[in-house]
């Protein structure tokens, strides 16, 4: 116990500093401009976030984390490799490390692949066959599935509105 509390503190706080803006970001700026359209009838590209709008935003992150966030804890905790304290240990504090070199380099980081990144390095620890490539083709087969997913939905959406909202604006 007494090693792994610095290394959560020190991921949860690398967490904190680099991840929630980009949580709450998609969030807060649609919810600032409708609010600013609601309020002066036209967009005003640098509306003000008030406390009323990070308290939904921070409300709305913590339901999604509620509803789908247990499964990527539990399949990064317990489905790549065998995890003991001192392994705890070492992905927290490695992942934490990585996250703040990373960005002081300017390197554009995900916390999850820095996790699933020391989960495994630590798996390997025991030999390759330690850690299970069933999970991690699935992983990798999300994340390369995720961008150009978004990309198409996003331009659906976008195709939407404009043929129908957009015209009439």
């Amino acid at each position: 116990m007494c090693i792994v509390f610095p290394s959560v503190s020190c991921s949860s706080f690398t967490h904190a500093v680099f991840r929630t803006q980009l949580s709450l970001t998609p969030i807060l700026g649609p919810i600032a401009i409708c609010y600013e359209v609601f309020r002066y009838d036209k967009v005003v590209l640098d509306a003000p976030v008030l406390w009323w709008m990070l308290l939904i935003a921070s409300v709305l992150l913590v339901a999604g984390l509620f509803m789908w966030g247990y499964r990527v804890m539990l399949t990064i905790g317990t489905r790549i490799a065998e995890l003991t304290k001192t392994r705890g240990f070492s992905i927290e504090f490695g992942s934490a490390l990585t996250v703040i070199l990373g960005t002081r380099l300017g390197l554009p980081l995900s916390t999850t692949h820095c996790k699933v990144g020391a989960v495994v390095g630590v798996g390997l620890g025991d030999g390759v066959k330690a850690v299970n490539p069933r999970v991690l083709i699935e992983i990798a087969v999300g994340w390369a599935v995720t961008v150009p997913l978004a990309a198409g939905v996003s331009a659906l959406c976008y195709l939407v509105l404009d043929f129908t909202v957009l015209p009439y604006m």
